[in-house]
């Protein structure tokens, strides 16, 4: 922290409205702390809550916690944290459940509007990577081995050497077990704090990071990209970077961004920030959340944060200046959930890890090409009067303007199949038989949203119609006869919608076309105006 010199630099913030004052070493004591606007430093808390009950701070005891917070009345991960913060010599931590008032939905709202502040605004993260819960604690929870709960692991495992090691603020001999082994367990594989959806922008946000993890302490920074551990301690060092990537949002300069970024484009930044924005969302949507409805809130503060790098607007997850990508995202396996987003927004879609990702755009370069580009007529709530990047209030509507046909009229004219979104658990076998045995690359391919809708139940629905939202060259790069070879091809996308009224010409989105550019995306459209909820 001293060292990295002007790219990681170490300087007072203004404090958030609460933080815990950890006092002294070893006194028995802490107190929640009311900031008044005065600038300092402070350290923040990652861990997982768990399912037993926090004594958080509420509205009841506010005044007394005020005053005093008995350590032992704390959960050990709370206590291990506040040790650490000590033992750095910082004043303040943040933790969350002590730093918002459990019992106000008020104080909530405004303080996980602030979230990108306490993240980005803190020296350094504390991340209790292994810890199951809160009770668990940082240190006892680092030590077990996987699959073995109970065996700590430098107890009785043989691969570990014993070293004797002294010191002046030891109170007495103690012992460093050191492994063997160059490498035993991958701590991002390991991390239970790494599967949870709110845990994932504090980690984004922070410049700094002290994870503890299976592997012991790792470190993360703004100038150290690469992973930096006990058993490689050497790579603090690894500075040099190119700059022309961008690995963090703040890589991203302040810059306006011109909407429609394709690849080639230059400066070199502009589209690495916009696809490293759809690296995060694949990487985000399949995390887990106790309360479904924080999908939006448990992002805010990168989203946010992209945001005033680049000047691009923001609603239910997607970039208003790069819509046309945006809403071209694909169902992964799960149902879609309409109480939390609107169906033309990826959080609508229950996602599953280790699927493909959400977003096709990430994983091939997607170049717009020019004609039958729906436009963007209205879009979502007012930002004066509500806060776009926390929960949605639905419904959020969006109108387009683009060509549009009936889906029944489409699929007859063209030879198509039901592409399979990957579920885990292959429920949608039966739900996607494909109209060919193996289907050509002139076929229509067509991505339904939810895991129920079968062909029959397809067929059912009221009248499904098609809107053209983009084309696209599509770069792909496949390893085949020992070479990587760069393979292109030309293809429109557009939204599979259906009404939700006999009486109103509203729709919903329920899935995604492609149509290779042979003609069939050309001829039987109609241009028109619709409005998806």
């Amino acid at each position: 922290m001293e060292t990295h010199g002007p790219k990681c630099p170490s300087k007072k913030a203004i404090l958030p409205s609460r933080l815990i004052d950890v006092g002294c070493a070893g006194h028995p004591t802490v107190s929640l702390h009311v900031a008044n606007g005065e600038t300092g430093q402070w350290l923040t808390l990652s861990h997982c809550w768990g399912k037993k009950a926090l004594s958080g701070t509420t509205t009841t005891n506010f005044e007394a916690r005020c005053n005093s917070i008995h350590l032992f009345s704390l959960p050990q991960t709370f206590q291990d944290a506040i040790s650490i913060a000590r033992k750095l010599g910082y004043r303040f931590i943040w933790i969350d459940c002590l730093c918002i008032i459990q019992d106000s939905l008020e104080d909530w709202h405004a303080e996980s509007a602030r979230m990108a502040e306490m993240y980005a605004g803190a020296d350094m993260n504390i991340s209790a990577d292994t810890a199951a819960d809160a009770y668990e604690g940082i240190f006892r929870s680092s030590n077990k081995l996987p699959n073995n709960p109970d065996l700590v692991a430098h107890s009785r495992y043989e691969e570990f050497e014993e070293i004797p090691v002294h010191g002046s603020l030891l109170p007495g001999p103690t012992k460093l077990f050191a492994s063997r082994r160059d490498s035993q367990y991958d701590p991002d594989v390991l991390s239970l704090l790494g599967k949870r959806a709110w845990v994932f922008q504090e980690a984004l946000l922070s410049r700094r990071r002290l994870r503890y993890t299976v592997q012991g302490l790792v470190w993360h920074c703004r100038t150290v990209h690469s992973l930096c551990t006990e058993r490689n301690p050497h790579k603090i060092h690894d500075v040099d970077f190119d700059k022309g990537y961008v690995v963090s949002v703040y890589d991203i300069p302040y810059e306006p961004l011109p909407p429609r970024w394709a690849f080639g484009s230059i400066p070199r930044l502009g589209f690495q920030a916009i696809f490293w924005w759809y690296r995060q969302v694949n990487e985000y949507a399949p995390l887990l959340l106790t309360f479904p409805k924080d999908r939006f809130p448990a992002l805010s503060g990168l989203a946010k944060e992209f945001s005033s790098r680049t000047g691009y607007e923001y609603q239910c997850g997607i970039w208003k200046e790069d819509f046309r990508r945006g809403l071209l995202w694909e169902s992964t396996g799960g149902a879609t959930d309409l109480t939390i987003a609107p169906s033309w927004s990826w959080a609508a879609a229950k996602c599953y890890a280790n699927y493909k990702p959400i977003y096709a755009c990430r994983t091939e370069e997607w170049d717009y090409l020019e004609g039958r580009e729906a436009e963007l007529i209205e879009c979502g709530e007012d930002s004066t009067r509500v806060d776009v990047f926390g929960q949605a209030v639905l419904p959020v509507m969006i109108r387009l303007r683009g060509l549009c046909k009936s889906f029944k009229s489409l699929l007859e004219s063209s030879i198509f199949y039901f592409g399979t979104a990957g579920d885990p658990l292959g429920r949608r076998d039966a739900a996607y038989e494909p109209s060919l045995d193996e289907p050509a690359s002139s076929s229509i391919r067509i991505c339904m949203d939810d895991e129920d809708m079968s062909i029959k139940a397809f067929w059912m629905r009221k009248e499904p119609m098609v809107i053209q939202i983009a084309r696209f060259k599509l770069h792909e790069s496949l390893y085949l006869e020992s070479k990587w070879t760069r393979t292109s091809k030309e293809s429109s996308f557009g939204l599979v919608l259906e009404r939700t009224s006999d009486y109103e010409a509203i729709y919903r989105r329920i899935g995604i076309v492609e149509m290779p550019e042979d003609g069939s995306e050309e001829f039987g459209w109609e241009m028109k105006t619709v409005t998806i909820v």
